[in-house]
């Protein structure tokens, strides 16, 4: 743990101190907002303009998370997912078929991203024209709602929320779709568990697919790089659920999350005042030697698998269940049918950013 005067904030690096930091909601929250931006009130506005002043999913706190999260919990539960899986084995059958052997391809872009949007199109129970309007207007308003967003941005943001608003106004809370993410949504406004502008910022934070994208491609980047684990889950697919595990906690996408100090608090010896900013190092914490033994090897039997991937604590993400079966079936999938995976020279393509780790590009030749 060590104080960064560049980004005004703490880096928490060891496995027990994020355990404790997001299990501990009443001393560090995750609304940091008004704690960093606290009396510059143009960054401010543009977020409460956006959002009208509600909280995110992934910002809310206590009773308040509890509400927006039991309004499209139901759809990502074990069982939910489970009864879906069928038509996960059968999506991700069809794209690792439509994969070409012995030449360059970038699988994110006809891999690792259309299965994610075309099984989140169903989770939602949008059509697959309605989801690309809906993660565009998400990803405008997410935009427009970050500080220093220009006029044009916010023009786009504002537009995206009233074609967003108008369409989930619109949108039937029953018939055939009724279990999807947007009726079930829908239906907790009715019956006034939550408000309008709560669904909105629930439906921005649920609908985009970009973490799955990215777990995908970072599970075919790693395996790349351990042709002999490729080779133990090619041979014994029963492998496969635990090297799941072993690719989240390795490689995860999310590799900070942030959380503020609210009240004083004492943590690895040092005095945080209210307002105190943490950074968490997700990916150090995987990879805390305290923690995981030998942390630095890609052991897809690791018996400990209690990594930090999906958060943990209030937080913990709510599409753990589906994401897991998602990457377990595409992996199933894709080592039903190739063996070997070789990264393209200069293939790998990642966006500039801090919080997460992304890919533009993951060009690769598999046999």
């Amino acid at each position: 743990m060590h104080y960064s005067t560049e980004l005004d904030a703490w880096i928490i690096t060891s496995y027990a101190e994020c355990f404790t930091i997001l299990h501990d909601v009443q001393t560090y929250g995750t609304d940091f907002f008004p704690w960093e931006y606290a009396g510059r009130d143009e960054e401010v506005a543009g977020r409460e303009e956006i959002f009208a002043g509600v909280r995110r999913l992934t910002n809310s706190e206590g009773p308040e998370h509890v509400r927006k999260r039991a309004a499209v919990g139901a759809a990502f539960t074990q069982a939910a997912v489970d009864a879906v899986r069928p038509r996960i084995v059968a999506i991700t059958e069809q794209y690792v078929a439509e994969l070409t052997p012995g030449e360059p391809v970038d699988v994110i872009e006809t891999f690792a991203k259309p299965i994610p949007d075309t099984l989140l199109t169903d989770r939602l129970g949008v059509t697959p024209e309605d989801y690309a309007s809906v993660t565009g207007w998400a990803r405008a308003m997410l935009v427009a709602s970050e500080p220093f967003a220009s006029a044009a941005q916010m023009d786009e943001g504002r537009d995206g929320r009233a074609e967003l608003t108008s369409y989930l106004a619109a949108f039937p809370s029953g018939g055939p779709d009724a279990s999807g993410v947007v009726a079930l949504a829908r239906r907790a406004h009715e019956a006034s568990e939550v408000s309008a502008d709560e669904v909105l910022s629930v439906i921005v934070d649920v609908a985009l697919g970009d973490g799955l994208t990215a777990m995908i491609g970072s599970a075919l980047l790693t395996l790349s790089q351990h042709p002999a684990a490729l080779k133990q889950l090619h041979e014994d697919p029963s492998l496969i659920p635990g090297g799941v595990e072993e690719l989240a906690r390795f490689d995860p996408p999310p590799h900070v999350l942030i959380r503020v100090a609210t009240s004083q608090a004492t943590l690895g010896g040092q005095q945080l005042e209210p307002g105190a900013m943490l950074f968490l190092m997700v990916g150090a914490a995987n990879r805390d030697p305290e923690q995981f033994d030998d942390p630095d090897r890609f052991d897809i039997k690791r018996a400990n698998q209690r990594h930090l991937s999906f958060s943990a604590g209030e937080h913990f993400c709510v599409g753990a269940p589906f994401s897991r079966i998602v990457l377990t079936e595409t992996l199933t999938a894709f080592l039903a049918r190739f063996g070997h995976i070789e990264l393209v020279e200069r293939g790998v393509r990642r966006p500039e950013g801090f919080l997460a780790r992304g890919f533009d590009r993951l060009d690769v030749i598999i046999s």
